[in-house]
């Protein structure tokens, strides 16, 4: 029927083909072999025209061990390849891709908006639905009214990933302290100092008992035509640091984080589905704008008044915090059982959705011969 390619990073000369998600990949190919499919990992230098035939990684199950190998044709593309933040533009990715009118999981537009954390919530901004004031810090941020109306600030990177630079400043008159060092910038040099960097509004968010803050995240995923809520956790950590699992953030259920809150089992139901709510309200409003969407992993946080705050959408979810939570011997049994259960379902509907684009563009490979 034709094969899933997924585009990633091939790390040679290392023990993990491809970083991090090479365990990931294994796993999928794996489950997808078992269903009677194949996936290629494929790096993208092999989609230059000059590239004849693309090759790429499949896994060996009778020898435990990838194989190099020329991909089975027809394909279609998962994008799960990770830019480059120290060279990283708003430019479109991938221009061989485009040029060639491969079929992808996520375009390429996509991808590029949601990458981008300002583009992104100017996007949402037409939506009605509520995230911190956010503005690109270039020439004429010093006129920003986000600087002059509030005090205290979170600075990122625009295209940045897993938490990486970013820092928690507050207003010291005309001139922005950085929290995680002390050092004062002055507003007017903001732009020298942080080029290609975006700043927000920093939202009262609430803590648990513990003095612990948490953002809570969503994987909305394409099922049967329909974007759909697959699963959440949350990520929580001290104060003023960001949550990400790189800066030392945990995963948590995000009832064990309600309930330390001293939330009633009923107010943990509500919130809960409140927040399933507005991420599917996002993700919709996301696929109204930006045809053929898959997957999206929408980021909340709950501020003191419990108010869901959208902080951001990711084109490149991670399913990570389902495993740790499975693997969790502090989480119930039944409980680690649901969460295997999230992890193995958002792997199947990849495989579903590959398929049933192949079996789409079969269609079309052959009408076009019969034609």
């Amino acid at each position: 029927m034709g094969t899933i390619c997924i585009i990633a990073t091939h790390y040679a000369r290392t023990k993990k083909l491809f970083g991090a998600q090479t365990g990931f990949f294994e796993e999928l190919s794996t489950m997808a072999m078992k269903d009677g499919h194949q996936i290629f990992i494929v790096d993208v230098d092999q989609f230059t025209k000059y590239s004849k035939p693309i090759k790429g990684f499949t896994f060996d199950l009778n020898h435990n061990c990838w194989k190099y190998i020329d991909c089975k044709r027809p394909f279609v593309l998962y994008d799960r390849s990770f830019p480059d933040i120290n060279t990283y533009t708003e430019n479109l990715p991938f221009p061989e891709i485009i040029e060639r009118n491969f079929t992808i999981f996520n375009p390429i537009k996509a991808t590029a908006i949601m990458n981008d954390k300002y583009q992104s919530l100017k996007l949402l901004e037409q939506s009605g639905i509520s995230f911190p004031k956010t503005e690109l810090i270039d020439s004429n941020v010093y006129d920003s009214e986000l600087l002059k109306t509030k005090n205290r600030f979170v600075i990122k990177p625009r295209f940045g990933m897993k938490g990486n630079d970013v820092c928690f400043a507050e207003k010291r008159g005309l001139s922005l302290e950085l929290n995680n060092t002390g050092e004062i910038v002055k507003i007017e040099h903001l732009h020298e100092r942080f080029k290609g960097y975006v700043i927000q509004e920093q939202i009262d968010t609430l803590f648990s008992s513990n003095g612990k803050s948490a953002d809570f995240r969503v994987l909305l995923q394409r099922i049967d035509g329909k974007i759909q809520a697959v699963g959440s956790y949350a990520r929580t950590g001290d104060k003023n640091l960001p949550l990400n699992l790189a800066c030392g953030g945990r995963i948590v259920s995000i009832e064990k984080w309600l309930y330390n809150t001293a939330f009633t089992h009923e107010k943990i139901e509500q919130t809960k589905e409140a927040l399933n709510t507005v991420a599917l309200e996002a993700g919709n409003f996301l696929c109204s704008r930006i045809n053929g969407i898959f997957e999206i992993g929408m980021d909340f946080i709950l501020d003191e008044d419990n108010k869901l705050w959208c902080l951001e959408a990711n084109s490149k979810p991670a399913r990570l915090g389902f495993k740790l939570l499975a693997m969790d011997k502090t989480t119930p049994l039944e409980s680690q059982k649901y969460f295997t259960d999230v992890r193995e379902q958002s792997m199947r509907n990849i495989i579903k959705f590959g398929q049933d684009l192949l079996s789409r563009l079969s269609s079309t490979i052959k009408l076009i011969q019969i034609q």
